[in-house]
């Protein structure tokens, strides 16, 4: 029973999935079916009369009732599984998203540029004095790396520019 409802769990969604994320919830779905298959009898025997009263229609009744109540506990695991795997994908995208923004800092760390403000063409790759004046060195802003390396704020100068031009 847990190998194929393990399997089943595996293979049934369309994202792929790992023995790793199946198993507890295969384990589950077994430990609460056998334990439903051993109520539902005993509910069977000692409480339902149902042959009794109803006759052929009593045992179709219990036949649907159980076919409901097992298939209640395999939806169960199947968002269980679904559950597991959520949770996996947020790992998996946090740690993904920490080492991007570490690869960001460590880019940014790289490419730092020092230059004097007096001299433009001098520029180190660390902090110091400008061989020519004595400055000290600032730190270069770095392009955005976007398509259009346009300036937001010179576009914003601009947009207001013609703005005012055209009012006056």
């Amino acid at each position: 029973v847990f190998s194929g409802l393990s399997l089943f769990y595996m293979f049934a969604p369309r994202r792929s999935a790992h023995f790793a994320q199946v198993w507890f919830p295969a384990l589950c779905v077994m430990v609460l079916l056998l334990g439903g298959e051993s109520l539902f009898v005993i509910y069977l025997k000692d409480f339902a009369r149902l042959n009794a009263i109803y006759g052929a229609f009593g045992g179709t009744m219990a036949l649907l009732l159980w076919v409901f109540i097992s298939g209640c506990i395999f939806i169960f695991g199947a968002c269980l599984c679904a559950a597991q795997a959520q949770i996996a994908d947020k790992q998996k995208k946090t740690k993904m998203l920490t080492i991007q923004r570490e690869i960001a800092i460590t880019e940014k760390i790289i490419m730092a540029i020092y230059t004097c403000p007096m001299h433009p063409e001098v520029q180190q790759d660390r902090p110091g004095n400008c061989p020519k004046c004595g400055m000290t060195l600032e730190l270069k802003a770095a392009e955005a790396n976007t398509d259009d390396n346009k300036n937001a704020e010179l576009d914003g100068m601009t947009r207001r520019f013609w703005i005012g031009a055209t009012m006056a």
